[in-house]
């Protein structure tokens, strides 16, 4: 009787299940049909939202836009998500209001200003498409129609060909870490963008909120000293090489490896014998703050590293040229390691007499804010505010 029982319970919950699928499916099928409407047909006229959108690809893109969005009153912002899937579970339960892009398009509207970290069409917007149309127009075309004007906030420094690649010319304004990239993409697009300086606000909390409990905090010896390894993805990642010779130091060091939030966990499964804590999270700022040393590799930790006044040194796995995506010789972490140590070979008694030495790390302080005036504005703590001003004047012209 129980069995009975348990198996009709199962039956019925598989069909309440699949009922809610296709109910989902056969209303999202109705909202795609309803925002192709207003996406294909230029004739249909949009009305403006008088707000400011932030569309977020996953719960990472939080830790540089929230320190932003935190600051504007709740009536004053929306935050917008793929219409590919359902809101995600990190969105359900939060005091502002969260929309799908499928939801805005199908109803006929767009924003005066919605920002991002990037442009990607979301999978139902390409399917909406003839085949031969280029990647970069068709996504730029899908955001030209969410909103009036398109604002990216860099959150990377390194990486030159992907920041500067063909779908970041379609922004209307970008918001920059200091006049380094200031320049950087005037001229990379001709002056065409709008570039504002509002500095770095992913670590505006860094400056301002103690620190945070970190999943990793109990598995640290507090009489030891802390490295904290931030590599970037493959194929520019610095851990198949280095990850040997870096588990050696943690007789002495307590070593935390933050891999990418795209690197694939599987490829990793070797370390976890090792001794290095290896350790998930969407944001890196708060391991800044327990790090006396910070290994990188290409991408942005050095800038970071940089920001927060740590000591850094550069990891160099092997033929970087390889990835053409992220990779060139002129972009801004490749030119940081004129100025700081950079390890070419897995040594660990090399690193070990590195991170010792006193003297190199007291002259290494001195370049660190020499660096830091020529990359960042001086406005630490206070980014995020600097962004809404910018964000508000947009958003009453």
């Amino acid at each position: 009787m129980c069995r009975t029982l348990k198996n009709f319970y199962f039956r019925l919950r598989d069909f309440f299940f699949t009922a809610k699928y296709h109910a989902n499916e056969r209303k999202k099928l109705g909202a795609i049909k309803k925002a192709k409407k207003y996406l294909l047909d230029n004739t249909q006229e949009q009305k403006t939202i008088n707000k400011i959108g932030f569309y977020l690809y996953g719960k990472n893109h939080l830790a540089h836009l929230q320190p932003i969005f935190r600051h504007l009153p709740k009536d004053d912002f929306e935050i917008v998500v793929s219409g590919d899937h359902p809101i995600p579970e990190y969105l359900l339960n939060v005091d502002y209001k969260v929309k799908t892009d499928l939801k805005v398009l199908s109803t006929g509207e767009k924003y005066k200003v919605l920002v991002s970290l990037y442009m990607i069409s979301p999978q139902w917007v390409q399917q909406s498409f003839t085949s031969n149309q280029e990647g970069h127009e068709t996504t730029a075309y899908f955001f030209k129609k969410l909103a009036c004007q398109n604002t990216r906030m860099v959150y990377s420094l390194g990486a030159l060909p992907w920041n500067t690649s063909k779908v970041m010319a379609y922004y209307d304004q970008i918001l920059v870490y200091g006049k380094y990239e200031e320049g950087l993409y005037t001229s990379a697009f001709d002056g065409k963008i709008k570039v504002s300086k509002v500095g770095y606000p992913k670590f505006d909390d860094y400056f301002n909120q103690p620190s945070r409990d970190l999943s990793c905090s109990t598995l640290l010896n507090p009489a030891l000293p802390t490295i904290v390894w931030l590599p970037t993805k493959a194929p520019l990642s610095s851990i198949p090489k280095y990850w040997k010779a870096i588990s050696e130091l943690c007789d002495k060091y307590n070593v935390i490896l933050k891999p990418h939030p795209q690197e694939d966990f599987s490829l990793l499964e070797e370390l976890q014998e090792s001794g290095i804590i290896l350790v998930q999270d969407s944001d890196s700022a708060s391991y800044y703050k327990i790090a006396d040393f910070v290994f990188c590799d290409y991408g942005g930790s050095a800038f970071g590293a940089l920001y927060t006044d740590r000591p850094f040194l550069f990891l160099s796995p092997d033929n970087p040229e390889q990835d053409k995506k992220n990779y060139c010789l002129e972009s801004p972490e490749v030119q940081l390691r004129n100025d700081f140590s950079t390890i070419e070979k897995p040594d660990a008694i090399y690193l070990r007499k590195l991170l010792s030495n006193a003297k190199h790390w007291e002259l290494d302080a001195e370049i660190r804010k020499k660096k830091f005036l020529e990359f960042f504005e001086p406005n630490r703590g206070k980014s995020g505010k600097c962004a809404v001003q910018v964000l508000k004047n947009s958003l009453s012209q």
